[in-house]
Order: structure tokens, then C-alpha cells, then sequence
């Protein structure tokens, strides 16, 4: 508190000079100093809220983009299932074979690319 009473002071006598005590002028400095350091807040407080929104915005597309992603991996699952279910190891030739990943290699390229096949 002490501190405080002295910086008013130094304040005081550069607004005002040592000659002057005027009840009223100090009033005023104190004041003035004081408002000085509420404008200065309000201002880091409107900054740290536009800083603040800027990272809800992030966090916002970063779930955007994770949900499409998840979307992605679902369905090379679902396609990964079907053609488990579909038991496509029949006895095939080895070109069939071939073929037949050759597709599902690129149907599992597109899912992951989000491409729709069909």
C-alpha cells in the first residue's frame, strides 16, 4: 500500500509539480492513474477474448475434420467386413485372385480418400 501512496506521489508531482497540493488535483491524478490501468485491462481483456474465440473456432474444425476422417475409416471398415462376409476365397484362378485385390485395393483407396464407389 505504502508503494502505491508513492507512485501516486511520483505521479502527482510530474502531472502537477511539488509546488501544488491541491485536494482536488490529486483527486484528479489518482483518478487518471487508475482509470489508466482500467483501460489498459479492459484492453488485455478484450484481446484475451478474441484470442480465446480464435481457439474455440480451431477446436471447432478440428472436430469437423476428425468426424470426416472417422467417416473415412468407417467405411474402408465396412468394406474391409464385406468382403470378409462375402468369403471371396473361392476357388479362383491366381489371375482372378489378383484382380479381385487389385479392386478391393482401390475401393479401400477411395474410401480412405472419401471417395464414393458407387
Amino acid at each position: 500500500m505504502r508503494s502505491e501512496k508513492l507512485a501516486y506521489l511520483d505521479f502527482y508531482k510530474s502531472e502537477f509539480g511539488v509546488a501544488k497540493h491541491c485536494s482536488k488535483s490529486f483527486g484528479y491524478a489518482v483518478w487518471n492513474h487508475r482509470q489508466t490501468e482500467v483501460d489498459e485491462l479492459q484492453k488485455q481483456l478484450i484481446d484475451k477474448g478474441q484470442r480465446f474465440n480464435e481457439q474455440v473456432q480451431h477446436v471447432k474444425d478440428l472436430e469437423h475434420k476428425n468426424a470426416e476422417l472417422q467417416k473415412r475409416v468407417d467405411a474402408v471398415k465396412k468394406l474391409i467386413q464385406d468382403y470378409k462376409d462375402e468369403e471371396k476365397e473361392l476357388e479362383l484362378k491366381e489371375w482372378e485372385q489378383s484382380t479381385i485385390y487389385g479392386r478391393i485395393a482401390i475401393e479401400l483407396e477411395q474410401a480412405l480418400k472419401g471417395e464414393s464407389n458407387g
